[in-house]
């Protein structure tokens, strides 16, 4: 079985690198192994995300206002269905930036056709294009309803860039210091992903969580 497969594999490690004690507790839970042996190391975020042009995006797509930005695959656990029917009724812009699960383009062309003239899909952008970094210059929210979730780059990528962040109650920002830079939402509820959307979008920006995440996630933190 693949819970056999899986345990060979750990008898055969030296170590093993979780990005959340939330995975380590999955691992001690349904397998043997040295809890000694398991470290915690969190994904490194690039520090390029920083300083992007937002004339960029907003004449790419022809808005004015601030926007909403969603970075990840587009697919069912990912949830920007539930995005999409959350803010169809607000003249927010909303970029949508990642490509379709290949395995499920239905829910990608149901994305598109639930889809609202406010709302944007940048397809697939590669890290150092400056189309990424000018979205999340010009968002003022960056969301991450995911249904499961082991870290989120993007949510700490928005953080850098200065965007106020609304991110899945799957993950706890507790474990990073980051419950109270963070709104956490209920993938499962779209009137509570608007609500925290609306909130975030609302509230003035902190530019102290912005050092703060470079200080400990950046990719020279992490590798050190």
């Amino acid at each position: 079985s693949v819970y056999y497969l899986n345990q060979r594999i750990l008898d055969n490690t030296d170590a093993i690198i979780t990005e959340t004690k939330k995975e380590k507790d999955f691992i001690l839970q349904s397998y043997k192994y040295d809890e000694n042996r398991i470290f915690i190391l969190p994904n490194g975020v690039a520090t390029d995300v920083q300083g992007g042009d937002p004339s960029i995006v907003k004449k790419k797509f022809g808005f004015e206002k601030e926007c909403i930005v969603h970075v990840s695959r587009i697919d069912r656990n990912k949830n920007q269905l539930s995005v999409i029917r959350a803010m169809k009724d607000t003249d927010i812009p909303i970029v949508f930036i990642g490509g379709p699960d290949p395995n499920d383009m239905a829910y990608y062309e149901q994305c598109k056709a639930e889809a609202t003239s406010n709302m944007f899909f940048a397809g697939w952008v590669y890290h150092d294009d400056p189309l990424l970094a000018s979205t999340l210059a010009a968002a003022k929210v960056s969301v991450l309803p995911s249904y499961k979730e082991t870290f989120g780059n993007s949510i700490y990528e928005g953080l850098l860039a200065g965007c106020n962040v609304v991110a899945t109650n799957a993950l706890s920002m507790a474990e990073w210091g980051l419950e109270n830079d963070v709104i956490s939402c209920n993938p499962a509820d779209v009137d509570n992903i608007r609500e925290c959307i609306l909130k975030a979008y609302n509230n003035d920006i902190n530019p102290t969580v912005i050092e703060k995440v470079k200080e400990e996630f950046s990719f020279n933190s992490i590798a050190k």
